[in-house]
C-alpha cells in the first residue's frame, strides 16, 4: 500500500517540456492551482486571528495624535506548490518512527494589502484636518524561499 502510494506521488513522469516531473506536482496543478500556477488563501482565514468580528479582513488598526491607521488583507497567494524535487515519505527509522523528506525548488507569496490613512480625529490631535480625505494604497509584499528541504520525523 505504501509503495503503490510512493510511486504514484514521487515516482517521476515525462512532461510537456520533456523534463521529468513527480506525480505529486501534477496532483497538485489538476486539483489546487489555478491557470496561473498560483494557490489562493482566503484572506478572512488568516484576519480572523486579528478579531472575532472581522468582516473587512482588519489586520492592523491605530489611532493616535496624528492620523488614523487601518490595514486589510487583500488577498493571499502562493506559487511553487508544484515544484516537488523530491518526496520520500514514510519510511520506517525505528518501531513507532517514520521518517519523510520532502524537497522543493521554490515557494513564492504574495499578500496584498491595503492601507487606509487619516488625519487623527481625537481632541488632542497635532493636526486639525476633519475635512481632509483619507489616503487610501494598495501594496503586495513578495517573498522567495528557494531551495527548501523538508526532512521530518514522526513518533507515531
Amino acid at each position: 500500500g505504501l509503495e503503490q502510494l510512493d510511486s504514484l506521488l514521487g515516482s517521476g513522469t515525462s512532461s510537456n517540456n520533456g523534463q521529468n516531473d513527480l506525480g505529486i506536482n501534477e496532483l497538485i496543478r489538476s486539483s489546487l492551482l489555478d491557470d496561473q500556477g498560483e494557490f489562493s488563501i482566503d484572506p478572512s482565514l488568516i484576519s480572523g486571528f486579528f478579531s472575532d468580528e472581522n468582516s473587512n479582513n482588519i489586520i492592523f488598526e491605530g489611532h493616535d495624535k496624528l492620523t488614523e491607521t487601518t490595514m486589510s488583507l487583500v488577498s493571499i497567494r502562493v506559487q511553487g506548490l508544484d515544484t516537488f524535487k523530491e518526496l520520500d515519505l514514510l519510511n520506517v527509522v525505528g518501531n513507532y518512527t517514520v521518517r519523510n523528506l520532502l524537497k522543493m525548488e521554490r515557494l513564492t507569496f504574495f499578500i496584498e494589502l491595503e492601507a487606509t490613512m487619516m488625519a487623527s480625529s481625537l481632541s488632542s490631535s497635532f493636526i486639525d484636518a476633519s475635512n481632509a480625505k483619507p489616503i487610501t494604497e494598495v501594496f503586495t509584499i513578495a517573498f522567495t524561499a528557494n531551495d527548501i528541504e523538508i526532512d521530518f520525523t514522526i513518533l507515531l
